[in-house]
């Protein structure tokens, strides 16, 4: 169980050879992936309109609960390892994940406090064209043009400001998309 001596990591280097690079692994991995997506179904099964918002919200907190003990007492024998995608941290994140959809649910559906969520709705009503956009172009160039010539004047601040200022650049664009009800989906 170390970084580079694991079966994910071997079955990558076997498949991948020399193209395989740093700690991330894959093909086992997928596995994982794949549990996590099934978590995120049976989440949204538990937010269907069959009963009250009350015992959807315990529904959450339920299965958030079981998931966070079974991954607790599993990650004994199987440690919790992100970079592999392990079936220990996959039960972790979900449990914490169902949990959390619980609060938000409780917050923004149940209790009505909706309108401090806006930017979150903007981000999430194209978050595939957003992971893409982030992922073929650095939106810090973009982001420079504004904050540029201020950073070298706030040292160890510098990084956050120009993270701040790539966000800002997205988030604008994303809201432009939202106004104009372009939406991508697949």
């Amino acid at each position: 169980m170390t970084p580079l001596g694991n079966l994910p990591t071997y079955v990558d280097k076997l498949i991948l050879g020399h193209l395989h690079y740093g700690e991330n692994t894959w093909f086992l991995s997928y596995l994982g992936f794949g549990a996590s997506v099934l978590l995120g179904v049976v989440a949204g099964h538990r937010l269907m309109p069959d009963c009250t918002p009350r015992h959807k919200i315990f529904r959450l907190l339920i299965a958030g609960g079981l998931c966070l003990v079974i991954g607790l007492i599993w990650s004994r024998s199987f440690p919790v390892i992100k970079l592999m995608w392990t079936s220990s941290y996959v039960l972790i994140a979900g449990g914490l994940s169902f949990m959390a959809l619980a609060l938000f649910f409780w917050i923004i559906d149940a209790r009505g406090y909706q309108k401090w969520a806006f930017g979150f709705i903007v981000i999430g009503m194209n978050s595939i064209a957003v992971y893409v956009a982030t992922e073929l172009f650095d939106f810090r160039l973009l982001g420079n043009v504004f904050v540029g010539n201020l950073l070298p004047q706030i040292d160890q601040w510098g990084e956050l400001v120009e993270a701040s200022a790539a966000f800002a650049v997205v988030w604008l664009i994303l809201y432009w998309m939202y106004c104009k009800k372009q939406f991508v989906r697949i």
